[in-house]
């Protein structure tokens, strides 16, 4: 991931975090059934998600080494 985009999304996450809002679409989104069912589609997500740095916490919460956080929202 490019180091602007980087600091892009951190800038928005925090500004998230001191507004307590989310990221809303400006409409409703319809996925088709194929974007639960399609083996292409299912490799080229494994194949992102692998690739790329996922956002899931603060450090600040991982006090340790090998510290981890769970979510099931």
């Amino acid at each position: 991931m490019r180091q602007q985009t980087q600091i892009e999304l951190t800038e928005q996450l925090f500004a998230h975090l001191d507004a307590k809002t989310t990221a809303m679409s400006d409409q409703v989104t319809i996925n088709p059934v194929t974007a639960y069912t399609s083996e292409d589609r299912l490799q080229r997500e494994q194949d992102l998600l692998r690739s790329e740095p996922i956002v899931m916490g603060l450090s600040c919460t991982l006090p340790e080494p090998q510290s981890y956080l769970t979510d099931d929202n």
